[in-house]
């Protein structure tokens, strides 16, 4: 859970690059994260996200607030 104003990371400790999005595809995205790559985002509303390379990888950050 996070809380509004919460700084959220991702980082790919995967082999094959990956890109976030929130899943409407309209509202923020990562750069192409490449092995060993991060991206943060401050987070203001739940959002879900999914991996734009790999869009069967979803995932929901849930607000605490």
């Amino acid at each position: 859970m996070v809380k509004s104003g919460d700084l959220v990371r991702w980082e790919n400790k995967d082999l094959v690059p990956h890109l976030v999005a929130d899943i409407s595809l309209q509202k923020w995205q990562s750069q192409n994260l490449l092995p060993n790559d991060s991206f943060t985002l401050k987070i203001k509303n739940p959002t879900s996200y999914i991996c734009k390379h790999h869009p069967t990888m979803q995932a929901k950050l849930v607000s605490q607030d």
